[in-house]
């Protein structure tokens, strides 16, 4: 019942990007937009923090059905590499950035989607 939840929502969308790092929740939102043939591109930000490798990463999304992902190289901020407690706070931030940027869809990540 909640995957058709899901899905139902992500065929409301239609169409947007989602920040991919290959987990399960990014992995479940993927697959489910797979599913029902909505316009989906996953996008993976390196910003040299990631627990997976590139090669993981595109594997990941070519076992999902997804034959594109856009990778996007960032450099983490000063900010972020002080290491301050509300680091994540920023960090998150400088990942979504690249990709709201883009401004023509939604941006969605495992968590908010």
């Amino acid at each position: 019942m909640k995957d058709k939840l899901l899905m139902d929502f992500l065929k409301e969308v239609n169409r947007f990007y989602l920040l991919f790092s290959g987990g399960f929740d990014s992995s479940a939102i993927l697959g489910s937009a797979l599913k029902v043939g909505v316009d989906v591109m996953p996008v993976w930000i390196d910003n040299g923090f990631n627990r997976v490798k590139e090669s993981a990463i595109k594997m990941q999304a070519a076992n999902l059905g997804c034959s594109t992902l856009k990778i996007i190289r960032v450099a983490p901020s000063a900010r972020v590499l002080n290491n301050p407690v509300d680091r994540c706070f920023y960090c998150k931030g400088e990942l979504a950035a690249p990709v709201t940027s883009l401004g023509d869809a939604p941006v969605f990540d495992g968590t908010n989607a």
